[in-house]
């Protein structure tokens, strides 16, 4: 049995442990960067895509009224329009906004605006 140490595999897993450590401390200077520009970056929708964006959502008119039975639900009366913002949710549920308020809608409580001109 020999205690001796081989020097010259130990030297080379130091040297590989060392590139390993810079490297890893390299991206995470790196993760740090990137995350304060991030951060310190504001991102704004021009006023004109905002309106284009709203103009492209589909309008849905309630059927039935519906009192919201979670907080993120709408309170919808019948014959309320209500903007759709994602109808993929699922289960029979949309999103909407409705009155400056955006939560959710039983797809079958609703009927397509065909002729936006009836909005109320």
């Amino acid at each position: 049995k020999s205690s001796e140490i081989d020097i010259e595999s130990t030297g080379m897993t130091l040297l590989k442990l060392t590139k390993t450590m810079r490297m890893s401390r390299t991206l995470h200077d790196l993760k740090e960067i990137l995350e304060k520009e991030i951060e310190s970056t504001s991102y704004s929708i021009p006023l004109e895509m905002k309106k284009k964006e709203e103009e492209d959502n589909d309008k849905v008119r309630v059927l039935y009224d519906y009192k919201p039975v979670c907080e993120n639900d709408l309170a919808l009366s019948v014959g309320d329009i209500v903007e759709v913002v994602e109808d993929n949710y699922g289960g029979g549920w949309w999103k909407g906004r409705h009155c400056d308020q955006e939560g959710f809608l039983p797809s079958n409580y609703v009927e397509l605006v065909v002729d936006q001109s009836q909005e109320s």
